[in-house]
């Protein structure tokens, strides 16, 4: 009987005092360094959960970030230029194989709703050669890039990444098996985000996002 692939999840992550600057428009800089926070340990949580997964690697420069990894018990690696997400699974290739991993999923830290479960069709799609997609709700990005070998092909994160993802997997002859995970497609990087974020289950982002209105509200009430 065949042996499970070995399945890593890779998240990386931008330093938080430098992230969601998108979101100026609506929260400060200090806003937007804990919200960052947040969303990492929403996304590290769930990952946690998922048996299949063989570990966790996190690639970052941000300290917090590697000491929450740590305490999560996922493995760093650090990305002291930050380049971007494909320059950073790039980098974490190396620790990949020396883990022995088979296969990867590359989640980014900003789809705080993530659920187990939707990942669950994700992670069976990988036990062959196969390159597994979830676009974002928005701009064109790609949410979850699956890998089976994890070096099938090159990442294109960045601007129009899904159409980039779906040309790069075809030309190396695989057609991508795209995926409706409705808790992976909704990411945090723009003000209309914020605006239509509706919690669908309980987050330290939703708290810390509540937190947030509450404050503003106050402050609308007392000026």
């Amino acid at each position: 009987m065949n042996q499970p692939m070995r399945i890593w999840a890779v998240v990386p992550v931008k330093s938080f005092g430098r992230a969601k600057a998108r979101l100026a428009p609506l929260l400060g800089p200090d806003q937007r360094e804990e919200l960052s926070r947040a969303m990492f340990e929403d996304v590290l949580a769930a990952l946690r959960t998922l048996d299949r997964l063989a570990g966790i690697l996190v690639i970052s420069q941000d300290t917090r970030a590697r000491q929450i990894a740590r305490a999560a018990g996922a493995l760093m690696v650090e990305d002291p230029l930050e380049q971007g997400p494909s320059a950073a699974i790039r980098l974490a290739m190396p620790a990949l194989r020396d883990s022995r991993a088979d296969a990867m999923i590359v989640v980014p830290s900003d789809v705080p709703q993530i659920k187990p479960d939707e990942l669950l069709p994700v992670l069976e799609s990988l036990q062959r050669v196969c390159v597994a997609l979830v676009a974002a709700a928005r701009d064109g990005g790609t949410n979850l890039l699956g890998c089976s070998p994890m070096d099938i092909m090159d990442p294109c994160f960045g601007p129009n990444s899904f159409a980039k993802h779906i040309s790069a997997a075809r030309r190396i002859g695989i057609e991508p098996q795209v995926f409706s995970c409705s808790s992976l497609r909704h990411d945090i990087d723009r003000p209309e985000d914020i605006l239509d974020f509706c919690a669908r289950q309980p987050t330290r982002t939703g708290a810390y996002l509540d937190g947030v209105s509450r404050m503003s509200h106050g402050a609308d009430v007392a000026g």
